[in-house]
């Protein structure tokens, strides 16, 4: 077990909240993380009323299919996730609520599994997929992925036989922008998984490429994205770091620069890391009113191919066009992703 810099109090709640379960454990002293998280969500389903209830409103789910030239976007009816897309992000709701992610805020019932040092594995109870799990820091910190990126890629690759874990920037689609998590969901789920191969073949621009390092530029006429494909982990934290600061010269954010991130590990070709590069937090359409609103705020499952639209209504009549207008309005523009193509392509080769 690693060794925690806590308080008295807070290795007492620690210790109340951990899942105890000897098959977990098993797996957990040998870090086989993704295992012992598919247990915890089994055992959770039993024990825990309102994770059962989120599952099964999922199992009432309904979905329908956009094609593309090359590609596929989903649209996923879920009343379940009608709080998230509601959630309120200024600061002055934030500071009126306590912080569902901290430890001493979360439902009794809600078991963890600790994650290294720094952060737990808990069950969402408003899933989007079959299996779905958030990954909150244990300390309440600001939800800024720049020096918690290491994490995320590890965390990517402990999770990876089952798992694909993502990141939603402050302003891109995180529920709890006032504290860090990632969250992971089932592996081969989203339709970007699938279809990568032939999205970066069609649109994608090569800005670097070596034997265990390539970075590429992808606009498919919906979404902007870089694409970063490494073997080894300080690769592609190199990488990340270049696109960082590249964005951040062209970035309106004070605190971070607006993006949603996907991972996507396997053990043979190592890390795609998806970086959807955003302008906006929401599209006009969400605000509308009357028969013109589409309650859709997207973040990393809806720019990997799976919308998440909470009203049935809202559902039933949103098109292909609203899609394409959605994402357009949300992601970076086109020529400040040209700006961005090129810094990026340029201090990569430097």
């Amino acid at each position: 077990m690693y060794k925690l810099d806590l308080n008295y109090k807070g290795l007492l709640l620690l210790q109340k909240i951990l899942f105890k379960d000897k098959e977990a454990k098993k797996y957990l002293e040998k870090d086989e993380f993704a295992e012992a998280a598919k247990i915890l969500l089994r055992n959770q389903r039993l024990d825990w009323q309102m994770l059962a209830d989120g599952y099964s409103s999922l199992e009432n789910q309904q979905v329908k299919e956009f094609q593309f030239d090359g590609f596929v976007i989903k649209v996923q009816y879920n009343t379940g996730r009608i709080h998230s897309a509601l959630v309120k992000i200024d600061e002055e709701s934030l500071n009126s609520r306590k912080c569902f992610l901290c430890s001493e805020n979360r439902p009794v019932e809600q078991k963890a599994i600790q994650y290294k040092k720094d952060f737990l594995i808990i069950c969402n109870p408003f899933p989007i997929l079959h299996e779905h799990f958030t990954i909150p820091s244990i300390d309440h910190k600001p939800q800024r992925i720049r020096n918690h990126f290491n994490t995320f890629l590890s965390v990517s690759k402990d999770l990876s036989k089952y798992y694909n874990v993502f990141y939603n920037g402050q302003k891109c689609g995180a529920s709890a922008p006032d504290h860090l998590h990632f969250q992971a969901v089932t592996k081969n789920s989203l339709p970007i998984e699938s279809d990568i191969k032939m999205i970066k073949s069609e649109y994608g621009i090569t800005l670097s490429e070596d034997f265990d390092l390539t970075v590429t530029g992808i606009d498919d006429t919906v979404r902007r994205f870089i694409l970063i494909e490494g073997k080894k982990d300080r690769d592609v934290q190199y990488a990340f770091e270049k696109f960082y600061k590249v964005f951040e010269m062209i970035s309106a954010e004070d605190e971070e620069p607006m993006f949603n991130i996907l991972s996507v590990y396997t053990e043979k070709k190592g890390w795609k890391i998806f970086l959807f590069a955003r302008s906006k937090h929401r599209p006009s359409f969400y605000y509308f009113e009357g028969e013109e609103r589409i309650l859709l705020s997207p973040a990393a499952i809806d720019f990997s191919g799976l919308c998440v639209v909470p009203v049935k209504e809202h559902f039933d009549r949103i098109t292909k066009d609203h899609l394409i207008k959605i994402f357009r309005e949300v992601s970076l523009g086109k020529e400040a992703f040209e700006f961005l193509k090129s810094g990026l392509e340029r201090r990569l080769n430097e």
